[in-house]
């Protein structure tokens, strides 16, 4: 571990335009030795979604048994786990025991002991006692991972990132104004407290787009696009819009998301739900702006319609503090590192 570079084997869901994978690419261009280990499930059926509910997801991908074999190979200086779900208590048993020089660490996106996505996590929770070191995304995990056995839990403000070589401002075409954005935007996933604050904007007579795969309530100032959009598509997407929203899953205990920094990354206005996280992230009013209430909301979102060039000032700020602050995840994992490394060679 006292090498400046390092051989990691990388495991997690490397799907293209995955925040996962950007985490992989940010330790790759620091010159580590990656080997990656992709536990993406492209078909998921529903044995898998019957055991994922009770707690168990099945490892139909045999990530546990890869994972084994390709630390026998490389004898890697860290096993680096990114939201390990089917990954064993008797896999890390094992290579502890084998292969003692192997830092195991794990980085978790998700909460496991929140109000949302409960299932899935029994798996994990039993072999989180083994791993070395914890980056966890909430305050609150910090003494849960403790109280469950772990030793070193870091908690690193903001917990996301965003990828330089994909968010960025994009000089917007007409023609991709036209097929992204619109007026107001959201891009995500439908949750029954972000449709009841669409809907009362639509009905104060504000028209939005939404980019999600899922069902949203039918209103004639509301546009859905079924589809998910990612990559270079979804940076398009936010440039394309005056104003994009940003909702976190109040019942899943966010304070900030992927979100909050990849849209101020790409140059666009923010306007998200005022949390102690977000404004600690960007100053309120002159780096983003933030709402508490529903009618708060309908206020800013009629008022910054209006002001096209406050809203590049504070878009540009935004910006600038993601760039000044180190929001970067290469940014990040060097921090996530030295943090790894104060543990492992002490």
């Amino acid at each position: 571990m006292k090498d400046s570079k390092l051989s990691i084997i990388y495991v997690g869901q490397l799907w293209q335009g995955g925040t996962c994978l950007m985490r992989m690419q940010a330790l790759e261009s620091q010159g580590h030795t990656i080997f990656p280990l992709d536990t993406s499930c492209k078909h998921i059926s529903l044995l898998y979604r019957v055991f994922n509910k009770v707690g168990y997801p099945p490892d139909i991908n045999h990530v546990n048994q890869k994972l084994l074999e390709h630390v026998e190979k490389k004898r890697p200086d860290i096993v680096w786990i990114d939201k390990g779900t089917v990954i064993r208590k008797k896999t890390l048993v094992s290579i502890k025991k084998n292969y003692p020089q192997t830092s195991l660490v794990h980085y978790n996106p998700d909460d496991p002991f929140g109000g949302y996505g409960k299932s899935g996590w029994r798996t994990f929770i039993k072999a989180l006692p083994l791993y070395d070191v914890h980056f966890v995304p909430r305050a609150e995990n910090v003494n849960e991972y403790k109280q469950r056995g772990a030793k070193n839990v870091y908690f690193l403000l903001p917990t996301r990132g965003f990828d330089p070589t994909v968010h960025y401002p994009r000089k917007i075409t007409a023609i991709e104004r036209e097929k992204y954005g619109g007026d107001v935007g959201f891009i995500g996933s439908y949750e029954q407290d972000r449709a009841e604050k669409i809907l009362a904007l639509a009905d104060s007579g504000i028209k939005i787009r939404i980019w999600s795969a899922e069902n949203w309530p039918k209103h004639k100032n509301i546009q859905h696009d079924s589809e998910g959009i990612y990559g270079d598509n979804y940076s398009l997407g936010l440039n394309s819009f005056k104003i994009i929203l940003a909702f976190l899953r109040n019942n899943n205990r966010d304070k900030h998301t992927s979100r909050s920094i990849e849209i101020p990354a790409c140059g666009a206005f923010m306007l998200a739900e005022r949390t102690d996280e977000h404004l600690q992230l960007f100053e309120e009013g002159k780096e983003a702006e933030f709402f508490g209430t529903t009618q708060e909301l309908i206020d800013k979102v009629k008022f910054y319609l209006t002001q096209d060039e406050l809203r590049r000032q504070i878009a540009y700020a935004g910006r600038t503090r993601c760039l000044t602050s180190g929001y970067d995840y290469d940014f990040r994992i060097k921090k996530m590192l030295s943090r790894v490394n104060e543990v492992c060679s002490s």
